[in-house]
């Protein structure tokens, strides 16, 4: 069977992450609601992936899909402080939203929130390395390809 479209995203962004970021895909067949990904390196962070198709019309609405379960997860680890991300991906690169997650939004406003597959690997690693900023090696290669 071949792998869904939210898979190859994510397979996609953890393509260019450095192995300096733990990554653990998250798969709970006895509890919903855990976002798909953890990631740790100074600091952790969950991201709860989606995969739009974006429509042909730019006024169409794109729902998220994000269950009330999710919903619920995600705002318990927040009130314990934790961060967690939904990144919803398309076919040239992905939203990121950090802050309340939307139920969706018109196609014309989500291409407003899309950056390339490599600025939104360069994002979680920043973040997970608080704000660190070089990404390079001492060698003056990029850490993310």
């Amino acid at each position: 069977m071949p792998a869904k479209p939210e898979s190859n995203f994510i397979g996609r962004v953890h393509g260019r992450l450095p192995k300096s970021i733990y990554r653990e895909k998250m798969s709970n067949p006895y509890r919903s609601g855990t976002p798909d990904c953890w990631y740790s390196g100074q600091r952790d962070l969950w991201i709860e992936y989606k995969y739009a198709v974006l429509p042909k019309r730019p006024g169409t609405y794109i729902n998220f899909d994000v269950s009330p379960l999710q919903r619920r997860w995600i705002e318990s680890r927040r009130l314990e402080g934790r961060d967690v991300w939904l990144v919803v991906g398309c076919s040239v690169g992905g939203g990121i939203f950090k802050v309340g997650f939307p139920d969706g939004m018109a196609c014309i406003t989500f291409e407003g929130h899309v950056i390339t597959v490599r600025e939104v690997a360069q994002s979680i690693y920043i973040f997970c390395n608080e704000g660190r900023k070089n990404l390079q090696t001492e060698e003056g290669r990029s850490l993310l390809t």
